[in-house]
């Protein structure tokens, strides 16, 4: 059979002879066979929407994220019913013109994913139920303990009646949660048969939170009466109290009487702090008792000396805020090393001239009494303690120093400051002849010391000059020159030696200089001899 081309014939012509015979036929087979596909693309685009859920990576997650309260569980498991009801109504086969399609497939997936959102929605709605069981938990567990403390005290019951109005706050708002949390859990039983954890202990706790909210308020009533009657024993007390540190602050409250110096002020100003702060103690104590009155609806309590101690301790702290500022402003300078101020001596002049200029025209008292003298006196003193120079001494009369101004021994110089000089300058002022003496006597020493390292250098290094010279026989001959440069260094020496003996601290010098002395006279007749030789 050689086929329908025939022998020798081309089937390529022959299926194209058919085309264009029947080209009109096969339009009309297109036709109908694109609309044929219409419809089973129509049939899938019918089942889709039933097989939406699988297109989601996980569907407990889903409705964890998007369902949040009880109606939003209620909507999705009445509808969820619904569409079950429809999948089952759902047909197992599509006729499509000639062709049969079968959906079992597409149904029992559909199924399946409705399984996994009942799952998923009674699996949500159960955490959901719990959290809000937890939440419940802790606000009833907190507002119990707040509750179950017994006040004791004002403090406590004002701090009791806080807690209490916080509570109550709260327990609006904590209900509709607790509402909610119930909802959620008729609906969980009614749909998984299963209850919420923790439920009835909740109800328990709640109920004893409702008891407890209500006698609250006797309670707290009943603690008030007995705190009326602490608070009328303690104004009672305070006012013993209060007329005790009366007597105390009249009798300790510092006054002219013991200035004399710069201790006796800073002794003063440290009991001043002492006592306004057993004030401040007093004062708040009086303050707090009042607060508790209003409070309490008890009169007002007037503590008369207290009105007055006020008056007496604010006139007393401003007159020695004054003592405090000068005290302040003199610590600037006086924590300097007496030394080392000595280069700025002036600063103290301008302190002194400004701060007595600071008290004119004002009202004295004994504050101002005190640093108006104490200022006097050290513009009388500070003359003396400027020709304090000490910077000849070595630690021998420094020791001698510290002596005269009764400080202690081997005190460092680091440690002598502007404030001790200024301590001591009382003693400076009566001692001045004997300090002018030992810093004439330490210049003097310090002279002769020099002098002495002068006459040792030059016994170090002085050389004769001399010249080469050949005599008759031929032999050379080292001779002497500048015989006068020589001899007069040697008279000098000589003469700074015998005004050394004159000195009143030539003992300390004795050995070195009569050592001195002998060697300078052997050499100045040993120089005549060779220069008469020569």
């Amino acid at each position: 059979f050689t086929g329908v081309a025939g022998e020798g014939g081309d089937a390529k012509e022959l299926f194209k002879k058919i085309v264009d015979r029947n080209s009109k036929a096969l339009v009309v087979v297109f036709s109908q066979a694109e609309k044929l596909f219409r419809k089973l693309s129509e049939v899938g685009d019918k089942f889709e929407k039933w097989v939406a859920l699988g297109s989601l990576d996980d569907i407990g997650a889903f409705v964890e994220e998007n369902l949040k309260e009880v109606e939003d569980w209620e909507n999705n498991l009445r509808l969820l019913k619904t569409r079950a009801r429809d999948v089952d109504k759902l047909e197992s086969e599509e006729k499509v013109d000639c062709i049969t399609v079968d959906t079992r497939g597409v149904k029992s997936a559909a199924e399946e994913q409705l399984r996994e959102l009942d799952k998923a929605l009674g699996r949500t709605l159960r955490n959901s139920g719990n959290a809000d069981v937890e939440t419940l938990h802790e606000f009833v567990k907190q507002s119990l303990e707040a509750l179950s403390v017994m006040p004791q005290s004002v403090d406590e019951i004002a701090a009791a009646t806080e807690k209490w109005r916080t509570v109550t706050e709260q327990l609006m708002s904590t209900k509709d949660l607790k509402m909610r949390m119930e909802d959620k859990g008729r609906l969980l039983k009614l749909h998984t048969g299963q209850t919420l954890d923790g439920l009835q202990e909740l109800n328990k706790d709640w109920d004893d939170l409702e008891l407890r909210m209500t006698a609250h308020t006797k309670n707290v009533e009943e603690q008030k009466e007995r705190i009326r009657a602490l608070i009328a024993k303690g104004v009672k007390d305070y006012q013993e109290q209060l007329k005790k540190f009366a007597s105390v602050w009249k009798g300790e409250k510092p006054d002219g009487a013991g200035l004399s110096n710069r201790q006796s002020a800073e002794e003063a100003m440290e009991r001043l702090r002492d006592l306004e702060e057993q004030y401040e103690a007093v004062k708040m104590q009086g303050d707090r008792l009042v607060k508790d009155c209003a409070q309490f609806g008890i009169p007002e309590p007037r503590f008369s000396e207290l009105e007055d101690l006020e008056e007496d301790v604010g006139k007393t702290v401003a007159a020695w805020k004054l003592y405090s500022e000068y005290a302040t402003a003199l610590a600037v300078l006086t924590g300097e090393k007496w030394l080392v101020f000595l280069e700025r001596i002036w600063d103290m002049d301008d302190f002194l001239a400004g701060w007595a200029a600071s008290l004119k025209g004002r009202e004295v008292d004994a504050v101002v009494r005190f640093l108006h003298g104490e200022i006097e006196r050290l513009k009388t003193n500070w003359p003396f303690l400027k020709l304090v120079k000490g910077d000849s001494f070595t630690g021998e009369h420094w020791a001698h120093f510290y002596a005269l101004l009764e400080l202690k021994p081997g005190m460092k110089l680091a440690e002598l400051t502007l404030q001790v000089m200024l301590d001591k300058s009382d003693l400076v002022v009566k001692k001045i002849d004997k300090i002018k003496d030992l810093q004439a006597k330490a210049v003097a020493e310090l002279t002769m010391k020099e002098a002495l390292d002068e006459i040792d250098d030059w016994g170090i290094r002085a050389e004769f000059k001399c010249i080469e010279h050949q005599d008759a026989s031929g032999r050379k001959i080292a001779l002497i020159k500048e015989w006068k440069e020589v001899q007069t260094a040697v008279g000098d020496h000589q003469s700074v030696l015998q005004a050394m003996r004159d000195s009143p601290c030539f003992e300390k010098f004795r050995s070195a200089t009569e050592d001195w002395d002998a060697k300078l006279s052997v050499l100045a007749m040993g120089l005549n001899d060779l220069n008469a030789v020569q």
